[in-house]
């Protein structure tokens, strides 16, 4: 359902309630929240999801009905008894997921009943606004911070535009710009924006580093070690080395989908020494202050820009079922399975072997011990020819 159009509360029940899809909206009978009830009471379980917005989790009816009915109460109840203490009760807010507050012990370190119950609003700004009934518990509640949005009149002093925000974080105020509010000020205040690149000689310094990172340890599986003998693992892989090589040829020599006056890696501060790759700050600097929208442009442009090109790179490598690495995995998986075959077909063969050298084993002391019996037979019978002559 489409509630875009919606402005309030009554524009969604009026929305709801025409569609005839068998679902009744109302306001619910605490007033403070959304009702829906299933009408058509068939065998299907109504539930509330998002789709491309936020609408429902505002409204607090995301979820599936309980006895066909979603309320998007935000009321919390919560029943004591005389035999709980005070961490009692903090602990059964906490253990709400779905409580507006949190709650804790505040000692005020009176020397006569100094522990209070303090509760904090989990959502900031006028949407953070509670509302608290104590009943007949006996507890009496004081704001000591009222809910409230900040607000900053955008413009000159012949009128403007006022801004609103529920923390103190205004985004994207114009586009790819925030402001962070530090204070309150009756007079005007001046912002100067400019373009600051420090964000983007970090993110290429990590890159370097995790570049290198890669190759360490892609040497280390492969490499071997003269001095101990010791072989790495995938020590004459070719998959492995392909892997190397393809990486070092990305980061060096021309730029991916480089164009204009910078083309090469080297022209904005990255390059290649002893196998791992370096970052000259200060070469980048001075391309991006010679032409910033230039270097901006050849990281981000779409489909040929530098970022572009290293993710296809990268994905053609690692990508699950057709990247090299998945393949050359498939690949050692079936070579296992061919030899976890032939083992079973080795220890058959070996087993038959086994029983047939069991048998003739047997045949011969059989053998044997007839020719001992026949051997015995023959020793009587010379002993019985001496005795007569």
């Amino acid at each position: 359902m489409d509630l875009t159009s919606a402005k309030t509360l009554q524009d969604v029940i009026g929305a709801i309630n025409t569609t005839n899809i068998g679902v009744t909206a109302r306001i619910n009978d605490n007033g403070d929240g959304l009702l829906l009830e299933d009408s058509s009471h068939g065998s299907w379980v109504m539930s509330i999801a998002e789709v491309g917005g936020s609408a429902a989790r505002d409204l607090n009816i995301l979820g599936q009905a309980q006895n066909g009915r979603i309320d998007g109460s935000f009321e919390l109840r919560i029943d004591v008894s005389a035999g709980q203490s005070l961490q009692d009760l903090v602990n059964r807010v906490n253990q709400d997921a779905g409580a507006p507050v949190s709650a804790s012990i505040l000692n005020d370190g009176t020397a006569t009943a100094p522990y209070r119950l303090q509760l904090n609003a989990r959502n900031s700004g006028s949407t953070g606004e509670v509302l608290i009934d104590a009943g007949t518990t006996g507890l009496d509640f004081a704001t000591l911070s009222r809910a409230q949005d900040a607000r900053v009149v955008l413009g000159g002093s012949e009128g403007g535009v006022m801004v609103v925000s529920s923390t103190n974080t205004i985004r994207n105020i114009v586009p790819g710009l925030s402001l962070t509010l530090s204070g309150v000020s009756d007079q005007p205040v001046t912002v100067t924006v400019s373009q600051d690149h420090a964000a983007s000689k970090e993110a290429l310094s990590g890159l370097v580093e995790d570049f290198n990172a890669a190759i360490d340890r892609i040497r280390e599986l492969s490499g071997y070690d003269s001095e101990t003998d010791e072989r790495g693992i995938l020590l004459g892989d070719s998959t492995t080395n392909n892997i190397e090589s393809r990486l070092l040829r990305t980061m060096t020599g021309a730029l991916p989908g480089g164009a204009g006056a910078i083309r090469r890696w080297g022209q904005i501060g990255i390059s290649i020494k002893n196998g791992h790759l370096e970052f000259d700050e200060a070469k980048f600097d001075a391309a991006y202050e010679r032409n910033p929208d230039g270097v901006i442009d050849l990281f981000t442009r779409a489909e040929t820009g530098v970022a572009a090109s290293l993710k296809k790179t990268l994905e053609s490598l690692s990508e699950s079922g057709t990247g090299m690495i998945a393949r050359r995995t498939g690949a050692l998986d079936s070579q296992s399975d061919d030899l976890k075959d032939r083992i079973a077909e080795l220890n058959d063969l070996l087993d038959r072997k086994r029983e047939r050298l069991m048998r003739q084993y047997q045949a011969m002391e059989q053998v044997l011990s007839q020719l001992q019996s026949q051997g015995s037979t023959l020793s009587q019978i010379a002993s019985l020819s001496q005795s007569t002559r």
